[in-house]
């Protein structure tokens, strides 16, 4: 609720220059936000006003002394939200309770960009026309305010995406999602806001043991009972899940390559080079993290799958 009658505050993001690198040869067809479009009862997506856009801006870059670092980088779109909490003591502060940040990563279970909160602020604007602008950097990020991408030729929405990031949010923000769904989006969150693939791999794996690995679980094996291998977790709980399911399979082979290459990772053993067999592995791995996402959030019963240990247990058992 904002204070008093006469002041409106509204929190931006803005998608800078998103068609830069698409050139001539865009991995999607570019569609134009040519007016606003509601995502939420409160949060929309469309274009901006150049001034106003270049205010933000020049607000949010730091521009040292002296320095005017910006020259005319067109912002094509932006996200914002209306009636963005203001009451003490979030006056200043940006998307205080995350419900933007939340819309901005549901977005990515649609369609991967590199939209962060470096180009971000909170704008508070009086009836009489006067407005300050305030960077979210302003305030204490726990992340990285950017955020990257893989294939920076198709680093934008089009308005065909909207209807679906309206639905996950809905369901996002209408019921509780299993706590290890919510873990799941954040690890695919933070992996988007690292740039190097030997960061992004190991939690986009970790965002997939979110969803099926169980503390301390102990599986009978003969007549022995012990703790079942990550790996083994890991490969088998996701086969089932794709048998369950048929628009979730993927071939074993993939899942084994995920988990050796992330294993290597989180041992030392860096990328000598992001070369061709592992950027395709490094893309199919991205697009599935997303694909189960995605899924779990908008279909009850692959959600109820990741309810409870007891549900993983019933739903996804290992062999022994």
């Amino acid at each position: 609720m904002n204070i008093g009658r006469d002041l409106i505050t509204t929190d931006y993001v803005l998608a800078v220059d998103p068609y830069f690198e698409a050139g001539s040869y865009p991995s999607r067809p570019i569609t134009w936000f040519e007016k606003p479009i509601a995502i939420t009862d409160d949060i929309f997506i469309g274009p901006l006003d150049s001034q106003h856009a270049d205010a933000i801006m020049q607000a949010s870059e730091s521009r040292g002394e002296g320095l005017r670092p910006l020259g005319k980088i067109p912002a094509q779109y932006a996200l914002w939200r209306e009636r963005a909490p203001a009451a003490p003591p979030n006056e200043l502060v940006f998307d205080p309770d995350d419900r933007l940040s939340l819309c901005v990563t549901l977005s990515r279970l649609v369609h991967p960009t590199a939209l962060g909160f470096h180009w971000a602020a909170r704008q508070r604007t009086w009836a009489d026309g006067s407005r300050e602008i305030i960077p979210a950097n302003y305030c204490y990020f726990r992340l990285n305010p950017r955020a990257f991408l893989a294939d920076p030729k198709s680093n934008y929405l089009v308005p065909d995406d909207i209807p679906c990031i309206s639905k996950l949010f809905a369901v996002c923000t209408t019921a509780r999602l299993p706590s290890r769904l919510s873990s799941a989006l954040w690890y695919l969150e933070v992996a988007f806001r690292h740039y190097y693939a030997d960061l992004r791999w190991p939690l986009l794996v970790t965002a997939l043991e979110a969803l099926v690995h169980i503390w301390d679980e102990k599986v009978k094996t003969g007549k022995r009972e012990g703790r079942p291998g990550t790996k083994r977790v890991f490969v088998g709980r996701l086969l089932i899940l794709g048998l369950k399911f048929p628009a979730l399979q993927i071939p074993e082979d993939d899942l084994n390559a995920f988990y050796e290459q992330r294993s290597n990772l989180v041992h030392g053993q860096s990328f000598p080079d992001l070369d061709v067999a592992r950027r395709s592995l490094y893309d199919k791995l991205e697009s599935y993290v997303r694909l189960v996402l995605r899924t779990a959030i908008l279909d009850p019963a692959v959600q109820a799958v990741f309810a409870t240990d007891a549900a993983i247990k019933a739903e996804l058992p290992l062999s022994g």
